[in-house]
């Protein structure tokens, strides 16, 4: 289920966003002509599809935040925290905090492709040891449908209403997300 929301709320924010739709649909056809469909060499290839799904997870978090008892006590900016406390990072709040991300209200996967180190600020998998799983697995999952997609389809809202957030043990659209797929190549 999580991976289907991630993929909802992105097919959303292409859909508000057709220019950037149309430059990631570029990026895979670029991808799919210079590897001759070797679709193991397209996934290398399209730096820009995977940042519009950390760009999604950094705006749309499934979860609303990671949670660890730490093992031992640290120090952050100045800040002495015992072990055994119980520390909270919250997702959602730090993907709209302009001290971590310029800009944070825009959609913007680009913001993915500069060189300093992102680790720890794609977190919607969480991290170390506890990271979730199947994180590869549903990364790889979320490209090849993407691909898919911008290959087959252009993703049109259906109505001009903004859809929020809701919290429901997982962050939900408050309400359906409507879109209308139209084929790009007429079937024969």
């Amino acid at each position: 289920m999580t991976t289907s929301i991630t993929l909802l709320w992105t097919l959303y924010e292409l859909a508000r966003h057709p220019d950037l739709q149309e430059e990631l649909r570029a990026e895979v056809a670029v991808a799919r002509q210079s590897t001759q469909g070797d679709m193991l060499q397209m996934l290398k290839m399209i730096p820009l599809v995977k940042g519009a799904l950390k760009e999604t997870l950094r705006l749309h978090p499934v979860a609303v935040s990671l949670q660890r008892y730490i093992t031992e006590e640290i120090v952050i900016q100045n800040y002495h925290i015992p072990s055994g406390t119980l520390v909270q990072l919250g997702l959602y709040a730090m993907g709209r905090d302009p001290g971590v991300f310029p800009r944070p209200e825009k959609y913007l996967p680009s913001r993915w492709l500069r060189t300093e180190s992102q680790y720890f600020r794609s977190l919607g998998f969480g991290f170390g040891p506890r990271q979730c799983l199947g994180r590869r697995i549903a990364e790889t999952e979320m490209q090849l449908f993407l691909i898919h997609m911008l290959e087959n389809f252009r993703v049109d809202k259906q109505r001009q209403v903004e859809v929020h957030s809701t919290f429901e043990l997982i962050l939900l659209p408050e309400k359906p997300i409507l879109l209308t797929l139209t084929p790009l190549h007429s079937s024969r």
